[in-house]
């Protein structure tokens, strides 16, 4: 995995990391959408290619380890704010033997994550966007990129509802 927890910051934080409870959930969600989200916008080659050569650094020459640490610099962003969207979505309930449930706060009245999400969801498809342009002006160096990112390209409003599909700057 290239994304952590501590990869969750400013508007995209978490709560209640400290505790140490929550970052074993956070992995949960990284490992199931990380793979998600850097299939679709680099490919799934370049995906295994870049956690290879991460895991590998020692073996890698310096050049190779740059470029490995550029792109991933590059994806983080983008990946976190994908993975911040299903995280939120995913507590906006409960879930128990009777079904789904709201979550009754104490001492505090409970807000929507929606527009959060909204913002999260909007940033990672300008981010990817611009992912994608980098590394396409650098086909040489990473030669397996091969996005398949048209459901990505949605932007979403406050309601989480689609309302505009841009095609990517690189008429992929």
């Amino acid at each position: 995995m290239i994304l952590s927890p501590e990869d969750f910051s400013g508007e995209i934080a978490l709560g209640q990391r400290s505790s140490g409870f929550i970052d074993p959930i956070i992995n949960e969600f990284i490992a199931e959408y990380e793979p998600l989200y850097c299939y679709a916008v680099i490919g799934e080659a370049l995906y295994n290619e870049l956690v290879t050569g991460l895991e590998n650094a020692d073996n890698n020459s310096p050049d190779e380890n740059a470029n490995w640490l550029a792109l991933k610099d590059k994806i983080i962003p983008a990946c976190a704010c994908f993975a911040y969207y299903f995280i939120r979505r995913d507590t906006l309930t409960g879930t128990s033997g009777m079904g789904e449930y709201i979550v009754e706060a104490e001492n505090s009245s409970r807000a929507t994550p929606h527009p959060k999400m909204v913002r999260a969801w909007n940033k990672c498809v300008g981010l990817t966007t611009i992912l994608q342009k980098w590394i396409a002006e650098r086909k040489d160096v990473y030669p397996s990129f091969a996005p398949s990112d048209e459901w990505l390209a949605t932007i979403r409003n406050v309601y989480g509802m689609d309302i505009t599909i841009r095609e990517n700057m690189m008429g992929l």
